[in-house]
């Protein structure tokens, strides 16, 4: 080629330039490609054989080889694999002066990337250069992406399994797209892959579908409580908070991302941070329940001693008798007389118990200690019954010694307050009993006790009234104070978490927010109210009392469980008892009712059947479920189908059980 068409093919430098190996062993070959791939602002790099193509590969790392078929040291076609090896995947252009269809189709095969044959024409042989570097380059860009977001996949699942939530995401079809290690765990899966589709875990579908479509719509579902299935079959309830995903600024979501929490795990969680607390308050109060038990114990002491001097008294006079019945025994003759000096004695003795008033006295004495001791024993046992864990039980109890049990634990403070009113009213016509765990109502009680304890105290106050109301089915513990009362602008924030009014140092915020929790787990509410004559502060601690009279109640017989009939018409409520599962079905299609009693013997359906059925059909409707004999009572079998599992009809008064389960019924509703 001469000089002149050489340098036409000059245009300026190449639009994708990079560095080329060119393998031949004729050095003019090299030598124009060099000039004309140079001219085109390539970097060039020659070599004359295979040996120094695969060492500059390696040390250089080209974008393009550009390798002659036959070489000194091999067949630069078949040495294709190599050099892309050894240089981290360069392309390859293979070049020939004797062509064939076979030796084209090899090179190919190898990975070259075209096959070049000499005489080169010089516009296509730049034009390949350019394309493969091109490539090369584009190729490179997209390793690279995909290693960026191989790293970045691998970051994100780090991140989402070292999250403590369980986290699932899934398309808006509600296929799974990721689910963290805690939700695989929470659900069973354990390093297996979750299931394909969302459905698969859920009880109820239709709801949890409702609710995606709002959240396909852009809301978001800060909390809801769901029923779930875990992988080998059992039940899970969970609270699952669900939100879009969407890429910033669009609308349009993408699918879903579900944090989901075991609702028995935030229970036991709950649970402990109610204890920590508690254990708190009591921690507070020691000085003062020290200074109450102290007391006692101090004229319990006192008297100790005035015991002591009469003992050594009236052991003189025991002694005097001793001696005279001795003398007695000792005379000749029955009717002797005993010796003056034993008489003389038992007389003195005698004296001295009428003069020190020993006598009378000893009776006073022994009831002071008497007393004493069941103080004492009193607030052992009040703070034994608060310092002890909750078992969860639900149990009746009684709202004023609910109140009484947390004045006598605060007893040391209210010593302070100048005036301690209560007042008890006896319960109304229309209520019901309470039913709750004891130690935790105690607990909220005795925290508005302190908290009116301190607004006295810090705010001038003088009075402090304790008060039970009843209301129809409900019952009021109130605890009132006429301190300064709460600002207005803190009121909406009262049961939150960590917020105090008290200064930095004196409260924790938990307090109230706890005693607000333990309200609704009850089924209840903790208020705020302003106190009589708009002063001061009233916090009311609101619980059920649901009765019995005027409710419906069906309840299935069977040969192993009879129903107490007369024990629940006794308290107002009407009663249809049926013998037959089916008789029952039949029952619940035409009227409504409030209980539903099924043993789990009975069939057709079963009693497990039954009782699903009513869940389903009946949600309002509360349902105890009855094991009737050993061989079926056993912890598999209570689930959630009932609302509470009793094992016989006999062992607790009916009225008592439907009274809990309606109790347990305003609970979960609350929560």
């Amino acid at each position: 080629m001469a000089v002149g068409a050489l340098t036409d093919l000059i245009q300026g430098p190449a639009k994708t330039a990079g560095t080329v190996l060119v393998v031949d062993d004729e050095a003019g070959v090299a030598r124009v490609l060099t000039m004309l791939l140079a001219s085109r602002g390539h970097r060039v790099l020659t070599a004359p054989d295979l040996a120094g193509a695969w060492r500059l590969c390696a040390a250089e790392r080209p974008d393009l080889v550009l390798v002659d078929k036959n070489l000194p040291d091999g067949d630069g076609a078949a040495a294709v694999a190599g050099l892309r090896q050894a240089s981290g995947g360069a392309s390859v252009l293979v070049m020939t002066a004797h062509p064939t269809v076979s030796s084209a189709v090899g090179a190919v095969a190898a990975g070259a990337q075209d096959y070049i044959t000499k005489p080169f024409d010089l516009n296509l042989l730049l034009g390949r250069v350019e394309d493969s570097i091109g490539r090369r380059r584009q190729q490179a860009a997209r390793d690279a992406a995909r290693h960026q977001a191989d790293r970045l996949h691998e970051l994100f699942e780090v991140v989402l399994d070292s999250m403590a939530e369980p986290v699932i995401a899934h398309d808006p079809l509600g296929q799974i797209l990721c689910a963290n290690r805690a939700a695989r765990e929470l659900y069973g899966f354990g390093d297996d892959a979750p299931p394909e589709w969302i459905d698969a875990l859920e009880r109820d579908r239709d709801t949890m579908q409702v609710l995606r479509r709002r959240v396909h719509r852009g809301e978001s579902v800060p909390e809801h409580r769901a029923r779930r299935v875990r992988a080998d079959g059992t039940q899970l309830d969970v609270m699952v908070s669900m939100r879009p995903l969407a890429r910033r600024g669009v609308a349009e979501s993408h699918g879903i991302l579900e944090i989901s929490r075991s609702v028995a795990d935030m229970v036991r969680a709950q649970a402990a941070v109610v204890e920590t607390e508690k254990m708190k308050s009591l921690g507070r109060l020691t000085a003062g329940i020290a200074h109450e038990i102290n007391n006692p114990i101090s004229y319990v002491l006192s008297n100790v001693e005035r015991l002591r001097e009469y003992g050594a008294q009236l052991a003189r006079v025991a002694e005097a008798s001793r001696a005279l019945v001795a003398a007695d025994e000792a005379a000749p003759g029955a009717a002797a007389p005993a010796p003056a000096a034993a008489r003389a004695e038992v007389r003195d003795a005698l004296a001295a118990l009428q003069r020190d008033g020993v006598l009378e006295e000893l009776g006073p004495v022994l009831d002071d200690v008497r007393d004493g001791a069941r103080q004492v024993a009193t607030i052992v046992r009040d703070i034994r019954q608060l310092a002890r864990t909750s078992n969860g039980r639900v149990e009746r109890v009684d709202p004023a010694a609910i109140m009484e049990q947390a004045a006598s634990v605060m007893r040391g403070k209210l010593k302070r307050v100048s005036e301690v009113q209560r007042e008890t009213a006896a319960p109304g016509e229309g209520a019901g009993a309470v039913f709750g765990m004891q130690e935790r109502l105690v607990q909220v009680v005795i925290n508005l006790l302190d908290n009116a304890c301190y607004a006295v105290e810090k705010g001038g106050g003088t009075r402090i009234t304790l008060r039970v109301r009843w209301l129809e089915e409900r019952v009021r513990l109130e605890v009132e104070d006429d301190g300064p009362g709460v600002p207005a602008d803190a009121r909406a924030r009262l049961f939150d978490p960590f917020f105090t009014t008290k200064p930095p140092g004196e409260g924790t915020g938990l307090g109230l927010s706890i005693a607000y929790q333990i309200a609704r787990e009850h089924g209840g509410r903790l208020l705020y109210e302003t106190g009589t004559d708009g002063r001061g502060a009233r916090f009311v601690l609101e619980l059920p009392a649901p009765s019995l009279r005027g409710r419906a109640v069906l309840a299935v017989e069977t040969e192993d469980v009879e129903v107490p009939r007369d024990a629940l018409e006794a308290e107002g409520s009407t009663v249809e008892v049926v013998r037959r599962a089916c008789d029952a079905q039949a029952a619940l299609a035409v009227r409504r009712f409030d209980v539903v009693v099924v043993p789990c013997g009975t069939q057709w359906p079963s009693g497990f059947e039954l009782l699903a059925e009513v869940r389903r059909n009946h949600p309002s409707t509360v349902r105890v479920g009855v094991h009737a004999g050993s061989a079926t009572w056993n912890g598999s079998a209570r689930d959630d189908r009932a609302d509470l599992w009793t094992e016989d009809l006999l062992r607790e008064p009916l009225p008592e059980i439907l009274g809990r389960a309606l109790a347990l019924q305003h609970a979960s509703e609350a929560f």
